[in-house]
């Protein structure tokens, strides 16, 4: 396939993607669902699961198969164009962690957040021994599949989170402050836990030791020494023209992805590193967020969900065994985010409805949790089988949370119905929907 067929395919796969996500998300906004919902939607009707199913002509245009494209080329070109989406959206979610929001909450926060992420952790490790003779991928270590299983069940997606919180108007209250905390924490933690197990896995021949000791050494540098030294050039970098001072900001930015990438982990944990060590506050932060946010957004994030729909085959999922595991996948994301939530906010002192309102709120994931399953299938640790069914669990504890949180009539002593909508804020990047 020659360089202009490449590109033609890439570019109307892509152009496809953006409309029917746009048109699918603004649907999913009507019913009061984050966007992202109708994003994750298109790229799967795209893929195989409908568009190959009832139009197969139509997906061998957009995306040819080996007949045609043996290589594989254009799923390539997408691929990099994706991770490449999926770094720079991470950037941005760093650059979002505020560790200011953790003022005075930092105890109850972390006490939440190792709730809210350890019992999914177990939950999702005791499942996986369970279910891996009908799902786990064939010379699987098992106890990788295991570890990875109980990660992906731990994740919460920050930016989602932030964002209900905004459209609901108890972003600046009390408990919209505290579940944000949580959130940023736990969120925190499952990265670092990703990427210690993406080190184990990756790693041959018992170097895996050494790949967590280089991403050690990796953190601690950028954090002692490239934040304080970020935070020196930051007044300098204010001062010079917009277009340079971009320059200088989003260079250590795919430096950092690219030593991430090197040592073993992948190169998002280097985005977010980056983003975590840029002051938010900063006029030329806040210029190259402007500028990146619709680029990363709106043009690269739709190659990862054209990428996710075309390796997701809902047909997979057949019979009673497969849905009953499908099934249980969700059941046990579900709950256990909710218990674990709940009894240590109930540990901690908190009102009963106050924990189940943040027990809730963990469990939404979005495209948070995509990138996690992404990762996981690049190292061999999700069979397709089970990455239908993960997407399936993405989706449903995304679509449920607002409906639930209502339910449960969060936070306290009135509920949401009480919540003033003045007080809503943006917190995430604008337009962010994860």
């Amino acid at each position: 396939m020659s360089t202009s067929h490449l590109l033609v395919h890439v570019l109307a796969t892509l152009a496809t993607v953006l409309i029917v996500g746009q048109l699918l998300g603004r649907l999913c906004r009507r019913f009061g669902q984050p966007e992202v919902i109708g994003q994750v939607l298109a790229g799967i009707a795209l893929g195989p699961s409908l568009l190959g199913g009832i139009f197969p002509e139509a997906l061998a245009w957009l995306i040819p198969g080996e007949a045609a494209d043996p290589t594989r080329r254009v799923a390539t070109g997408l691929q990099v164009l994706a991770q490449l989406g999926v770094t720079l959206f991470l950037f941005l979610v760093g650059l979002e962690f505020d560790p200011r929001a953790l003022r005075g909450q930092v105890r109850t926060a972390a006490g939440l957040a190792v709730g809210s992420l350890g019992v999914p952790l177990v939950a999702g490790v005791l499942l996986a021994g369970a279910i891996a003779p009908w799902v786990a991928p064939a010379g699987v270590d098992p106890v990788h599949f295991k570890l990875f299983l109980g990660v992906a069940l731990s994740m919460t997606a920050f930016p989602i989170l932030a964002r209900i919180l905004t459209d609901l108007g108890v972003s600046r209250s009390d408990s919209g402050r505290l579940a944000l905390a949580t959130a940023a924490v736990a969120d925190l933690l499952v990265w670092c836990l990703l990427a210690l197990v993406m080190g184990l896995v990756q790693a041959q021949s018992g170097a895996g030791l050494r790949v967590c000791l280089s991403a050690a050494v990796f953190v601690s540098a950028v954090w002692g020494l490239g934040r304080p030294l970020v935070r020196w050039a930051i007044p300098r970098l204010d001062r010079l023209p917009p277009e340079a001072s971009a320059v200088w900001l989003l260079a250590p930015v795919l430096l950092c992805a690219l030593v991430s990438e090197q040592i073993g982990v992948h190169a998002m944990f280097g985005g977010f590193l980056a983003g975590v060590m840029i002051p938010r506050e900063a006029p030329s932060a806040k210029r190259l967020e402007a500028w990146l946010h619709p680029v990363v957004v709106v043009l690269l994030l739709p190659a990862f969900f054209a990428l996710t729909g075309l390796q997701t085959r809902m047909g997979l999922v057949s019979g009673w065994s497969q849905w009953t595991i499908c099934l249980a996948i969700v059941l046990v994301a579900m709950l256990s985010k909710l218990v674990g939530t709940w009894a240590s906010g109930r540990l901690l002192g908190l009102p009963h409805r106050e924990c189940l309102g943040l027990g809730v709120l963990m469990n939404a994931r979005g495209l948070m949790e995509l990138i996690v399953l992404n990762a996981g299938r690049e190292m061999g640790l999700v069979s397709d089988s089970l990455y239908a069914m993960m997407v399936l669990m993405a989706l449903v504890t995304t679509v449920v949370t607002v409906p639930l949180l209502k339910w449960v009539n969060w936070p306290g002593n009135g509920g949401l119905a009480e919540a003033p909508a003045s007080s809503a804020s943006r917190v995430e990047p604008a337009g962010v929907a994860s």
